[in-house]
C-alpha cells in the first residue's frame, strides 16, 4: 500500500464498504486489513512523542497538528476507519461537519489503557482529550479482547467487534519449519526501541526489565543469554553480561532458531504480533499482564505471564529454566499449537467479516433513527 502523507489514495479496485482509512502509524497488518475491504487511505502523520523534551510540548504539539488536519480530511465517505488514539482527535472535530458518516475506531493501541491506568509517556491531558474525544465514535474494532476491556472500562458504550492480528503469510510458513530446540537457555526477542526513557526511565517493550534481569538469571542458570533484534536500543545494555543486541534483522527465522525461549514483558500494549512469532516458531513467549497477547500465552501456561516488573520477569524466566527439559519441550509444541490460525491471510478473512457486519448493523442502526 503506498502512504503519501497528508493525501488521500484512493483505491483503485473498489470501495464496498466506502470506508476511508484514517492512518498515522500504518502498522502492517493495519493496512493489510484497510487494503483487504477496498478502503481508501488519509494519512495524518505528525509530530511523535520522541520528538520533544517533554510531555506537556508534545501534547501541544501534536493538537495543534491535529486540529489543522481535521480540516483537510474528505468527506463523502459513509465509514470513517481510524487508527488508534491518536486519530481520535482530528476524527472528532471532523464529524462536527459531518454527522451521517460513522467513525470506526481500530482500538489497537494503549489508548483506553491510558485513559483507565494512566500510562507514564502519556500526559494528563493526553488521556482526557482521548476520552473526550471518543464520545464521537460510533463503533469499535478492537484488536484483541484486552483492548476491547479496557475500552469498556472507558464506558465506550458503542457497537463492537473483536480481531486478531496475525504473522505475514510467509513468515508464519518459515517459522512453522523450526524445529523444536530445548537446552540453550536463550531468550531471543524482537523490537523496537520504543523507548521514553528520556520521561520514564523505561521501554513500552519491557527489554530493560529483561536486561536488569539476567544478572540474577544468570547466576541460576550461568549459560543463559538475552538477544535483542530491533533498531533503536541503548548500546549501554551490551555492558551486561550475557547481554547481546543485534540491530536489525533481516531473518526473524534464522534468529529465533537460535533461541529456547522468548520474552515480551511489556509495561502496556493491547495486543502484539511479536508475542506470537517466536511461539509459531515454538519458542514460548513470556509476557506480562498488561500485553494483551497474554490471553494467548496462557494457553501455553499461565506461568508465563507475569507482572511488568525485574522481579516479575526474573522469577518467571528462572521458573521456565527450572523445568524438566522433557516438560519445556512439552511447551514449546504447545506454543506452537496454540498460534495456528494466526498468519495473515486468516485474521485478514476474519476482519473482512468483521468489520462488513459492523457496517451494516451502524447502517441499520442509523436507519432505525
Amino acid at each position: 500500500m503506498s502512504i503519501s502523507p497528508g493525501t488521500l489514495d484512493p483505491n483503485p479496485n473498489g470501495n464496498p464498504t466506502n470506508t476511508l482509512f484514517v492512518g498515522t502509524f500504518f502498522h502492517d497488518i493495519h493496512c493489510a486489513f484497510a487494503e483487504a475491504i477496498g478502503a481508501d487511505v488519509f494519512s495524518l502523520f505528525g509530530p511523535k512523542y520522541e520528538e520533544w523534551d517533554s510531555v506537556a510540548e508534545s501534547t501541544q504539539a501534536r493538537l495543534r497538528h491535529y486540529v489543522r488536519k481535521a480540516r483537510e480530511i474528505p468527506s463523502g465517505y459513509d465509514n470513517y476507519l481510524l487508527e488508534g488514539g491518536t486519530s481520535l482527535i482530528p476524527a472528532a472535530l471532523f464529524t462536527l461537519r459531518n454527522r451521517n458518516a460513522n467513525t470506526i475506531l481500530l482500538n489497537a493501541d494503549e489508548t483506553f489503557i491510558n485513559v483507565i491506568d494512566g500510562v507514564e509517556h502519556y500526559g494528563k491531558m493526553d488521556a482526557y482529550v482521548h476520552q473526550l474525544c471518543s464520545r464521537s465514535l460510533d463503533g469499535l474494532v478492537n484488536v484483541g479482547d484486552f483492548a476491547g476491556m479496557y475500552a469498556r472500562r472507558a464506558n465506550l458504550d458503542v457497537q463492537s467487534v473483536t480481531v486478531y492480528p496475525g504473522i505475514k503469510d510467509e513468515l508464519y510458513r518459515r517459522l512453522g519449519t523450526i524445529p523444536v530446540s530445548v537446552g540453550s537457555k536463550n531468550i531471543v526477542v524482537v523490537g523496537y526501541g520504543k523507548n521514553h526513557a528520556r520521561r520514564t526511565g523505561g521501554s513500552s517493550t519491557g527489554f530493560d526489565l529483561l536486561v536488569e534481569a539476567m544478572p540474577d538469571i544468570r547466576d541460576v542458570h550461568p549459560e543463559s543469554e538475552l538477544h535483542i533484534a530491533g533498531k533503536g536500543h541503548p548500546k549501554a545494555w551490551e555492558k551486561h553480561a550475557g547481554v547481546v543486541l543485534h540491530g536489525w534483522v533481516a531473518d526473524l527465522a534464522e534468529f529465533f532458531s537460535h533461541g529456547e525461549v522468548s520474552a515480551h514483558p511489556g509495561r502496556s500494549e493491547s495486543f502484539s504480533v511479536a508475542a506470537l512469532e517466536p511461539m509459531r516458531a515454538a519458542r514460548p513467549c513470556i509476557v506480562s499482564n498488561m500485553v494483551g497477547a497474554k490471553d494467548v500465552v496462557e494457553e501455553v501456561s499461565e506461568t508465563l505471564v507475569c507482572e511488568p516488573t525485574v522481579a516479575g520477569v526474573r522469577e518467571t524466566l528462572i521458573d521456565y529454566f527450572d523445568r524438566s527439559e522433557e516438560k519445556r519441550r512439552e511447551m514449546c509444541e504447545q506454543a506452537r499449537v496454540t498460534v495456528e490460525g494466526f498468519d495473515e491471510s486468516s485474521v485478514v478473512t476474519d476482519f473482512v467479516n468483521e468489520y462488513t457486519k459492523l457496517c451494516e448493523q451502524l447502517s441499520e442502526t442509523a436507519k432505525a433513527k
